[in-house]
């Protein structure tokens, strides 16, 4: 939806975090440790956290996108969806981020610079039809709260400090499934991957 969402919505805020970057006479390479750098999804509802989904990505992930901030953080955005898509029918929800062109692309529904962002908010506004709910998407800058400063944290395992650990003890890590997490491992130019996301969905609300 495009607009400012109504009162108390179910919130989710994401952070990810792209490659470590090496740049020498106009080579650059991916200097990321193994298991290092992922993504991190958490949920929240009236001051209180229950869901949250950290995923780290393979080095193929990284390699192939290396700083491009807008696929990494679309994935972010996608986590809830296919983690507990029965919880979030026939809801409001405000999905926070630090990134811009995705709150722009959102509206738009595409970017014109990545074909891969454009595939990830397609399949976004895919789930708002197949849920169905309603999906707002707003900038939240980095570390600019409690939520945001935990998401930024948890999304580069060097930085999950025990007081981190502590505030989400309590919750299970969602990880990615279905044809998601089959792209994520091997990403490819693939068009129809927002309708396989949708029918994997769909299929879950049935079981």
């Amino acid at each position: 939806m495009v607009g400012n969402p109504p009162l108390n919505p179910i919130t989710f805020i994401s952070d990810a975090a792209g490659a470590a970057i090496y740049r020498f006479r106009g080579i650059t390479r991916n200097i990321s440790q193994p298991g290092d750098r992922g993504v991190a999804s958490l949920g929240f509802h009236e001051q209180h956290y229950f869901f949250l989904s950290v995923y780290k990505w393979t080095s193929q992930f990284l390699n192939k996108f290396l700083s491009h901030s807008s696929v990494f953080e679309g994935v972010g955005l996608l986590l809830p969806f296919l983690s507990i898509p029965k919880q979030l029918q026939h809801k409001n929800i405000l999905l926070l981020v630090d990134n811009e062109p995705l709150v722009h692309g959102w509206v738009r529904r595409y970017t014109k610079r990545s074909f891969f962002t454009s595939i990830l908010l397609q399949s976004l506004h895919l789930m708002e039809a197949t849920l169905p709910c309603r999906i707002f998407i707003l900038h939240q800058k980095r570390c600019s709260t409690i939520p945001a400063t935990l998401v930024d944290k948890l999304s580069r395992s060097s930085t999950t400090d025990q007081t981190t650990r502590t505030a989400i003890r309590h919750l299970p890590n969602h990880q990615p499934s279905g044809p998601l997490l089959t792209w994520l491992q091997n990403p490819t130019t693939n068009d129809h991957l927002p309708f396989t996301i949708a029918d994997y969905v769909h299929s879950i609300l049935l079981s």
